[in-house]
């Protein structure tokens, strides 16, 4: 399942219906918990390609990394797009028996070695501060780049980076 897919199940608490009329064709906006593969692929697809008009970038593309134990069982995964010359973090999950254990470092540094193999220029992440990350990117080389305020209960999200050389 691709990362936008499981941001749009996150903020997909309830299913919505609505009918609307544009240009005398009816279309009717639902919020659903995941669009398919295949449509998920052409957004991404589309997306790749005006960007590439537009920018002269390379298309956008989804990179994930599993960490398993050996019985198969996910214990963390770092899930990323190359976008723009840039390796974006989407989500870092480890589960919660294995935290502080290094395998969230072991993720990052793998997405940074790919990004540096790749040839991108720099890598960014996103985190709300009620989650206490900013200082394990911090220890991985990332700087705040931006805060955003403005979010229930005073929290922040701090846009994080870190440039590659």
């Amino acid at each position: 399942m691709g990362s936008f897919k499981k941001t749009f199940i996150a903020f997909a608490f309830l299913s919505y219906l609505y009918s609307f009329n544009i240009c005398a064709k009816e279309y009717v906006l639902t919020m659903e918990h995941s669009l398919t593969q295949s449509e998920y692929d052409s957004v991404l697809d589309e997306m790749g390609k005006e960007a590439k008009l537009l920018r002269h970038t390379n298309p956008v593309k989804e990179v994930v990394f599993v960490l398993r134990n050996t019985e198969k069982k996910l214990i963390g995964t770092l899930v990323a797009f190359e976008f723009h010359g840039s390796l974006m973090v989407d989500i870092l999950f480890i589960d919660k028996q294995n935290r502080l254990k290094g395998y969230g470092s072991k993720l990052i540094a793998t997405a940074v070695k790919y990004a540096k193999k790749t040839g991108l220029d720099f890598v960014t992440v996103n985190t709300m501060d009620f989650w206490n990350a900013v200082p394990f990117y911090k220890s991985h080389g990332f700087f705040v780049e931006h805060v955003s305020y403005g979010y229930k209960n005073n929290s922040k999200m701090y846009i994080m980076r870190k440039n590659l050389d």
